[in-house]
């Protein structure tokens, strides 16, 4: 433990000894279970992040049977004019954040961004934000299409 942390280098230390990793670690990577991982300062906030994420998802099931019964209300096939003109424009959306992950993807292959951890970090955490945006507007459009079909 000593000799981590005098290292001046950066390392990737692998433990479950969550103590150690407070004590030598300045950030922590840490991941969800769902395909996505962020930087954080400590293991408990990486801990605390997981336990707001996991409420989150407890209450948008509660939040659809109550949507539900609204959505019922509208006439089936009918989006509103607002849906209507989001719908119309999503493709647009979807095919441009798209383009903006391809350019980030290359960026981050570039031998000069591999040797720039900082750059390396910026570029990472832009395409994990696109990589959301995509998944939100994939799910809002199949959301639409739903309302658009009557289903």
């Amino acid at each position: 433990e000593e000799s981590l942390t005098e290292f001046g280098g950066a390392l990737v230390l692998v433990t479950h000894d969550r103590f150690m990793l407070d004590r030598i670690c300045d950030k922590v990577i840490g991941f969800d279970g769902r395909s996505n991982a962020s930087f954080f300062a400590d293991y408990e906030q990486w801990l605390q992040t997981l336990k707001a994420s996991e409420q989150k998802q407890a209450k948008p099931k509660a939040e659809k049977t109550t949507g539900q019964k609204t959505e019922k209300k509208k006439k089936p096939g009918k989006l509103s004019y607002m849906d209507q003109r989001e719908y119309d424009q999503i493709e647009e959306k979807i095919l441009t954040a798209e383009t903006q992950q391809e350019e980030l993807e290359a960026i981050m292959q570039a031998p000069e961004t591999a040797v720039d951890a900082d750059k390396l970090h910026n570029c990472w955490q832009d395409l994990d934000l696109v990589q959301k945006k995509i998944t939100e507007l994939y799910n809002r459009w199949e959301e639409l299409e739903t309302i658009r079909d009557g289903k």
